[in-house]
């Protein structure tokens, strides 16, 4: 029997150079993609890593890039979903133009490749599609607005997807992780140039004191190349896998309270005095 396939876009990162350490240690044979850092891929290719020329932007370069794939190194077993950017600012600072773009690579590029996908899929049988999201897909944080709305859009997607393709053998995953920062979100503010940010900065300031005091261990990209790998190995119908404990902490508060007590817990002063 041949190694299975794993088509991983976003591929360059900490997250994605991870991921590949993870399935070229498990005998997997990977294909990578990278939108951001293409020239980086060269770096990873071996015996069991082949870079793939693909936009995933573009829909008829999505479909040739997978076709090469199944050509070359035989069918996908799992793609991963990996790409993406942070848009930051306040609502009212967003531009259009930002937010499209925000879209196209969190939302729209992940149904181009999807949608190449699926139907080779479905006439197998079987094959997982792994979406790597955070929490940010579950609850928002002010001054991520644009970037929420993308991630919110990939969990409906997610959950209507794996109904639509689960009768035809087919899982879909997500994965929860975190990144939040109380110095994430003040590089933010203070990288924020915009003339909103002199009215909106102090409050972020105390906003992200107080997520920091929640979320102060980001998940690392070997505990998500990790739980990526549990998603895409899993035969279960579990859809989403949290990374990291303070994100299990935190959700447990998440699903305890209304949405208005949950915010007010989780940006509220002296939080940091709190028994998590």
């Amino acid at each position: 029997m041949s190694n299975p396939v794993i088509l991983l876009n976003g591929a360059a990162g900490a997250i994605g150079e991870a991921t590949v350490k993870r399935f070229s240690a498990e005998g997997w044979q990977i294909a990578v993609v990278s939108l951001s850092h293409p020239e980086r891929l060269e770096a990873l290719a071996s015996d069991t890593v082949t870079p793939i020329d693909m936009d995933i932007r573009d829909a008829e370069s999505v479909r040739a890039g997978i076709a090469s794939v199944e050509n070359s190194l035989g069918p996908i077993e799992a793609i991963v979903n990996n790409e993406g950017f942070v848009l930051a600012g306040s609502v009212e600072q967003l531009s259009i133009d930002d937010l499209h773009r925000q879209f196209d690579l969190l939302v729209y590029s992940l149904v181009r490749v999807i949608q190449a996908a699926l139907p080779l899929m479905r006439e197998r049988g079987h094959g997982t599609i792994v979406n790597v999201s955070s929490v940010g897909g579950l609850f928002a944080f002010p001054s991520l607005g644009g970037y929420h709305s993308a991630r919110f859009a990939v969990e409906g997607l997610s959950e209507a997807l794996r109904l639509e393709v689960m009768p035809f053998g087919i899982r879909v995953k997500i994965i929860e992780t975190a990144v939040a920062q109380s110095d994430f979100g003040f590089r933010i503010i203070r990288d924020n140039t915009h003339p909103a940010n002199a009215i909106y900065g102090d409050a972020m300031r105390r906003y992200w004191l107080e997520i920091g005091a929640k979320l102060n261990r980001p998940s690392t990209p070997e505990e998500i190349a990790d739980a990526i790998f549990h998603a895409a190995t899993d035969p279960s119908e579990t859809l989403r896998y949290y990374v990291g404990e303070d994100i299990k902490k935190v959700l447990a508060e998440y699903r305890k309270r209304s949405y208005e007590d949950f915010a007010d817990w989780m940006f509220r002063k002296n939080s940091d005095q709190e028994d998590l």
